[in-house]
């Protein structure tokens, strides 16, 4: 599962508000700790998550719509989480080709 341990909570807070956003069930799951990628499939959909996210976010920031003012730093933390999860679990070409993508 994805580790938000530490200082790291918020990170979650800020994944879990985009997850919800866009309403995918495994996104959800992942950013509450209760569920763990297991498949290819899986690996893209969270990689490409994060950019959407990312893009997401920019958006917000233009808009003036933030969840709060720290979301900025929280996405990319949300980065060195997923890629590094992603890495651990087998998936590092998956997060590659998609972040080339990007």
């Amino acid at each position: 599962m994805l580790d938000f341990s530490g200082r790291d909570s918020q990170a979650r807070e800020v994944m879990a508000h985009f997850a919800e956003r866009h309403g995918d069930l495994l996104l959800i799951r992942l950013s509450k700790g209760s569920a763990a990628v297991e498949t290819v499939e899986q690996a893209v959909k969270l990689a490409e998550f994060f950019w959407w996210m990312l893009d997401q976010s920019e958006a917000d920031r233009e808009s003036g719509s933030l969840l709060d003012e720290n979301t900025p730093f929280w996405v990319e933390r949300l980065m060195t989480i997923i890629s590094g999860y992603l890495t651990v679990q087998g998936f590092e070409k998956e997060w590659e080709i998609v972040s080339d993508r990007a």
